[in-house]
């Protein structure tokens, strides 16, 4: 894949004409790298990345890709494979079918999928490792099926730019493992840009190269995840004390964050 570089200036939505929801959002990213978006509910995480992928319209700012300004693009859409949260399918789709529809913007409206669409669509299951599933509906996988089906689909929409909106919410410890591990092969052996909204900081810590903690209006702290993911800097977006502790691994050290919980019952 080639050398992709991403920059947004001044990113600001607001769903009411004097409540911005978020203000100025600022960030510099590349191939290769994976950036987490955590903060409390409400923070504007969804939206964000909503406004990012061309689902909505941001009331200033500017994205520009390598040297293209995309910020007006009708097309903007194109750049990004949106994989939203699992959710179940109420038509009978095949998790094949699923896949394909990611070729949907190169396939006139009445037009049959061409040998091109199906090969993309065969060889993004076949980098999912989930070839084997084409035939089975989807909506009988299981969530960790669901996943990697959706971000398939993701994959074989051609998209240079990869966003997951709490990839791991709706999955089970084992799932949500796979699914983080699977985050990291795509951008630093695939070399996809990645984004991803997470609720668990220690998701953000396992895998990401960079943070954004939001917080409603002004409030967004952007870096190096270790940087970034402070107990301070958590203990401000989610008002709660941590305690970040690092646990000796073969020749790492894990990072995992703590909760200081006080259990005493009042009188």
């Amino acid at each position: 894949m080639d050398f992709m570089k991403l920059s947004i200036t001044d990113w600001t939505f607001g769903y009411q004409p004097d409540e911005m929801l978020f203000k100025n959002v600022a960030l510099l990213l590349e191939s290769g790298n994976v950036l987490s978006i955590l903060g409390a509910n409400g923070c504007g995480k969804t939206t964000l990345i909503k406004t990012l992928v061309g689902i909505l319209n941001p009331h200033i700012g500017r994205i520009v890709l390598n040297d293209e300004d995309i910020t007006g693009n009708s097309s903007r859409c194109s750049f990004f494979g949106y994989v939203q949260q699992v959710t179940d399918s109420p038509l009978p789709y095949t998790a094949f079918n699923m896949v394909l529809m990611g070729r949907a913007r190169f396939i006139n409206l009445f037009s049959r999928p061409r040998s091109e669409d199906i090969g993309a669509a065969e060889e993004a299951m076949k980098e999912m490792g989930i070839i084997h599933l084409r035939h089975r509906s989807f909506s009988r996988l299981s969530g960790g099926e669901r996943q990697l089906v959706l971000i398939a689909r993701a994959i074989a929409s051609g998209a240079k730019i990869l966003v997951f909106d709490e990839p791991t919410s709706a999955l089970d410890v084992k799932n949500q493992y796979h699914t983080l591990k699977m985050i990291h092969k795509l951008a630093h052996l695939k070399r996809y840009l990645v984004i991803f909204t997470t609720h668990d900081p220690v998701h953000a810590l396992q895998v990401s190269d960079y943070s954004l903690i939001m917080k409603k209006g002004t409030g967004h702290r952007f870096g190096v995840t270790e940087e970034v993911l402070t107990e301070a800097n958590i203990d401000y977006a989610y008002g709660i004390d941590v305690k970040i502790c690092s646990i000796p691994h073969c020749n790492c050290e894990l990072k995992a964050i703590a909760p200081v919980m006080d259990l005493q019952l009042g009188t």
